[in-house]
């Protein structure tokens, strides 16, 4: 009887004292300027896993990339991206052997959302592609950029993140089709990190 009212009493103290509690911790966190604010650049550099759809193999690889943004408003920023990436590739069914290198440039949008220290992040843009190395015939494609991601603001200035983006390249701009199978794809995944100023 004793410890169903103890029981009782406990629930009853944590029910009241969990909205005291969330405001202290939520309100206690101290705010900072969302990434790319607006009149503010933003630079990131990213190291990332890749793969890369072309002669119909879609090899994995390492990425390099730096993004420069421009804060439009507090939400929108506007994006120049600039992604080099390689991968190894076996000789096979008349198609070559080595690595594909690929190097794709961007222009877009990005759209912020601030939740306290962690900013949630999408990205629109159109790029184009130079593929070039270990595929029958180098070329050059345009098309669309989709990114997805997020940052975490370590002060006003840093922030790291992690971001994915898929990049479909449908508009071929220059080069030979012989043998090239479908339309370039990039798929990469992997951290950033930001200097905002």
């Amino acid at each position: 009887m004793m410890r169903a009212r103890m029981t009782g009493r406990c629930a009853r103290a944590a029910r009241a004292g969990l909205p005291i509690l969330l405001t202290l911790v939520l309100g206690g966190v101290p705010r900072v300027a969302p990434a790319a604010d607006a009149e503010q650049w933003q630079v990131s550099a990213q190291v990332a896993y890749a793969s890369v759809l072309a002669d119909g193999r879609r090899p994995p690889g390492g990425l390099v990339g730096v993004d420069l943004q421009y804060g439009l408003t507090d939400a929108w920023a506007a994006r120049l991206s600039l992604a080099s990436s390689a991968h190894p590739v076996t000789a096979d069914a008349g198609r070559p052997g080595g690595a594909v290198g690929a190097t794709s440039v961007s222009l877009g949008l990005t759209y912020a959302v601030d939740v306290l220290r962690f900013v949630p992040v999408i990205e629109l843009g159109i790029g184009l592609l130079d593929l070039r190395g270990a595929i029958n015939s180098p070329r050059r494609d345009v098309g669309l950029q989709l990114g997805i991601g997020g940052d975490y603001l370590l002060t006003r200035a840093w922030a790291v993140g992690l971001m994915l983006r898929y990049q479909h390249f449908p508009l071929q701009v220059a080069g030979l089709t012989p043998g090239f199978e479908g339309i370039p794809v990039v798929f990469s995944v992997g951290p950033r990190i930001s200097y905002i100023f």
